[in-house]
């Protein structure tokens, strides 16, 4: 049995390789064949590959960003009926990440208390400007270390999850925690804003 197949195979292929040559007698007739390699490259051909070009970019964070940002605190200035350096000082604080001397924790309780003055269309923060309170009582912080030097924390880097704000003065802005307890936070002195930086400024 398996002879005969062998046989029957062997006869197909002989058949079809005729086939092939009369085809090629009757169509190709006069025709020069030939196959070339697809690529060659001779033996003693040194192959040089060309240095790569270096990529070059523009950066644009101090021209096209800057417009967009200021661009945007107009707009938002304008519908929360804020001044724009107060404006510009909370998207930039909320355009950027967390700096690298600063917490997880108390990044995020900065963030929750500057939605905190940013609730109702900013009647809480719009109260705190009308008593004349600085920006940097706001957001101000000490460069090195703001978590632990406490004279030249501003109101962002006190405020932790849960407390509410109650009460704002010219000479303080009175808070109450989610046990009740009520704290005051005083205006800072003048002589300690050259020792701060504003929290978005912070590398």
């Amino acid at each position: 049995m398996q002879v005969t197949q062998s046989l029957k195979n062997t006869e197909y292929w002989v058949n079809f390789r005729d086939e092939c040559a009369a085809y090629i007698e009757k169509h190709l007739k006069d025709k020069v064949v030939s196959i070339e390699p697809i690529a060659t490259i001779p033996k003693k051909e040194q192959v040089t590959f060309a240095s790569q070009k270096k990529e070059v970019y523009t950066s644009i964070y101090n021209g096209d960003a800057e417009f967009i940002l200021e661009e945007r605190a107009s707009i938002f200035c304008e519908e929360a009926k804020i001044p724009y350096e107060w404006a510009v000082a909370i998207l930039r604080l909320n355009l950027r990440q967390k700096p690298l001397s600063m917490s997880d924790e108390r990044w995020n309780s900065i963030k929750i208390a500057l939605n905190l003055l940013c609730e109702n269309n900013c009647k809480i923060l719009k109260t705190i400007i009308s008593y004349d309170w600085s920006i940097a009582d706001i957001f101000g912080c000490y460069k090195q270390q703001p978590e632990k030097v406490h004279y030249s924390k501003g109101l962002l880097m006190l405020l932790n999850d849960g407390i509410k704000i109650i009460g704002v003065s010219n000479r303080a802005i009175k808070t109450r925690n989610s046990n009740g307890v009520t704290q005051s936070y005083s205006r800072p002195c003048t002589s300690y804003h050259i020792q701060q930086v504003l929290i978005h400024d912070l590398p």
